[in-house]
């Protein structure tokens, strides 16, 4: 009788071992969640200043875009510090 290995192999999703299912991998700092929104904003700003022909809301939302992506990298560096087990200030 052969035994299936499937059958006897918990789900991935219960395996601590694996990275792929540690929570930190899927949670995202502060940092970049406030980067993901203020791109997200900027994105929009930008639109609406399209649409509407105001120069200056089109400007400010690049400007917001480009702040949330430089966010964002601060996030990633954040993460990594962590993972390496340093910190970040």
């Amino acid at each position: 009788m052969t035994v299936d290995k499937a059958a006897t192999t918990p789900p991935l999703w219960l395996d601590p071992a694996d990275s792929r299912t540690h929570r930190s991998n899927t949670i995202m700092t502060s940092e970049r969640t406030k980067g993901t929104i203020k791109t997200a904003k900027g994105a929009l700003n930008e639109g609406a200043g399209k649409l509407t022909g105001d120069m200056g809301l089109e400007a400010k939302g690049k400007v917001q875009q480009v702040q949330g992506k430089a966010q964002r990298g601060l996030g990633h560096v954040q993460d990594g510090l962590h993972k390496g087990g340093g910190k970040a200030s």
